[in-house]
């Protein structure tokens, strides 16, 4: 299922999660997250990203935009980007004068080489399940299994995602269910794990959520819901 729900559709998974005590004051309070979701194709994203990582938001923006003038491409839309056969010959000098690090460099070109390698790979994944897509993309390069997950989420509306390695869900299920700070990583995430079952099939949407909950906290300078 994808984020092209119907008002039913979207009734049916909020009367799900207002099961979880904790999360029905976000779904009482907070519209229907589906405007954090731009379906789009596998391939722009997954560069975007890669050359995003450990960067600024607005930083991410600029070095993108040098890096679509390396090969004279120029636009905003998220769908701009070299044809993976033109990115898999690219001058690694130039990439790496655009402001993307050596490491990057060999990333979006080796992404570029499975493209070309699998041509077919935007319908292939897209026919997968969730698994398989992230053991498929974590085996490219320079893509580790949380971006393979917000490519799921985000690129893909998959609706049963639970990425914990994303510091934003794993603060915001920490601080609303009141979890314990002191207690080791490995089994906060089992315990986390746990407690989103009640969420299924539809932890993505539960994770949109608790994301449109810690930008409006913020927005409102930490005041709860």
């Amino acid at each position: 299922m994808s984020y092209n729900l119907t008002p039913s559709q979207k009734d049916n998974v909020r009367l799900r999660l207002r099961k979880d005590a904790v999360l029905r004051p976000l779904i009482d309070e907070l519209p229907f997250p589906e405007e954090r979701i731009q379906l789009k194709e596998v391939y722009p994203s997954l560069l975007r990203s890669i050359v995003g990582q450990q960067v600024s938001t607005k930083a991410a923006a600029a070095i993108y935009k040098r890096f679509l003038m390396v090969f004279g491409l120029d636009g905003d839309d998220d769908t701009v980007a070299p044809k993976p056969t033109v990115l898999a010959k690219a001058n690694p000098d130039e990439l790496r004068a655009a402001g993307l690090s050596w490491s990057k460099v060999s990333y979006v070109i080796a992404m570029a080489e499975y493209f070309v390698a699998h041509p077919k790979a935007e319908e292939s994944l897209r026919l997968m399940d969730d698994e398989a897509v992230i053991n498929e993309l974590v085996s490219i390069k320079g893509v580790g299994r949380w971006t393979a997950e917000m490519m799921l989420i985000f690129a893909m509306g998959r609706m049963d995602l639970l990425p914990l390695d994303d510091l934003a869900i794993y603060q915001s299920i920490m601080e609303l269910y009141d979890l314990n700070p002191d207690a080791k990583k490995r089994d906060l995430k089992k315990e986390m794990t746990e407690l989103a079952e009640a969420w299924r099939p539809y932890r993505s949407v539960a994770c949109l959520y608790l994301y449109s909950w810690r930008h409006e906290t913020k927005r409102k300078g930490g005041a709860t819901l």
